[in-house]
Formats: C-alpha cells, structure tokens, sequence
C-alpha cells in the first residue's frame, strides 16, 4: 500500500527531526521539549515569570457568526481594555466575524502600541479623539451585512441566488415525480 504525500513527508519530516536529535545528542523526547519551549518562548515574549512556570500564558479566542460575533467580539475587547485587562493576554485566535474585531485590534497594537490601544479601546463617545478608530470600524463594517438599496449588487445576488435555488428545487422534483411512475 502506497502512503499518501502528506504521510510521507511528515514520516520523514519525523525520521529526520529523531535523527538530527540523535546526532545532537537528545533523545526524541527532548527535542520535543525543546520545541514546546522556544514556542513558549515566542508566544510570551521571553517573559521570566511566564517561563518560570509558575503562571501561564492566557489566550482570547474570538469565534464566528458574521457582524453580530464582530459586535460582540469589539465590547469584549473593549471591556477587557476598559478593566486594563487585556495586557493579559499573550495571544490571539480569531475566525470569521471574530476576525474581524481581532484583526482590527492586532493592527491598532501594531500602529499605536498596547497602552494607546488600550486607551482607544476603553474610551467612550465623549473622547472623538479616542473614539476614530472605533468609528471608523463601525462606519466600514458593512463587507458584513448587505447594502439595502432595490438596486444594490447585494439585493440583486440575493434575488438571482433565490431564483436559482426555487428553479434547482422545482427540477428535482419534478424528477422525483417522474421517476415514480416508471416501475
């Protein structure tokens, strides 16, 4: 039996990470320890009371379901930075409409920094200073929900895609009709 591609490329991936170990002088169980701590390493940046063990590196996972996950996902961010609590965290893993509150906050911590960003995110209307990036994310948000407007490309897709499905529909039915009666 042949092995797939995948399965061979990981086999021998596997086969030449145990032989360099082995060459190095680690057994296959240190180099996967070594491994797991320069990840460790990456993910908290080096951070002494982190690789000491004594504490863990915390995650945000922010899941999917369209602008409603994106609205939800942007007040947890913002409770999180109001509570100054999103220094907390070490990483970031997004889908979807989580994606997109994630994404919008990884950019603004690379733009403004993690203090500034926090500041932003934790403003209130009041602050229109603070409050443009947030605005501007709301004002753009619409890639998640549809234009309204009779002629829009959105109404028409929409109206095309339920033509097609009634007609897709009506001609396996009319299939199913017809097959019954050749017995």
């Amino acid at each position: 039996m042949r092995r797939g591609r995948l399965s061979h490329h990981a086999s021998a991936l596997h086969e030449t990470s145990e032989q360099q170990a082995t060459v190095r002088g680690l057994d296959p169980t240190q180099l996967g320890e070594r491994i797991k701590q320069a990840e460790l390493g990456f993910i908290t940046h080096n951070d002494p009371v982190l690789q000491s063990g004594n504490e863990w590196p915390w995650g945000i996972a922010l899941s999917g379901g369209g602008i409603r996950s994106a609205t939800f996902s942007l007040g947890v961010l913002q409770a999180l930075a109001e509570n100054n609590l999103l220094r907390c965290f070490h990483y970031l893993s997004t889908v979807s409409g989580g994606g997109y509150a994630g994404a919008f906050v990884q950019g603004l911590i690379q733009r403004k920094g993690v203090e500034r960003a926090r500041d932003i995110l934790a403003s209130h209307v009041d602050r229109e200073d603070l409050q443009k990036p947030v605005l501007h994310l709301r004002e753009y948000s619409n890639y998640l929900s549809p234009r309204k407007a009779l002629l829009s490309g959105d109404t028409l897709g929409m109206v095309g895609t339920y033509i097609r499905n009634v007609v897709l529909i009506q001609i396996q039915v009319l299939a199913l009709a017809e097959g019954g009666h050749q017995v």
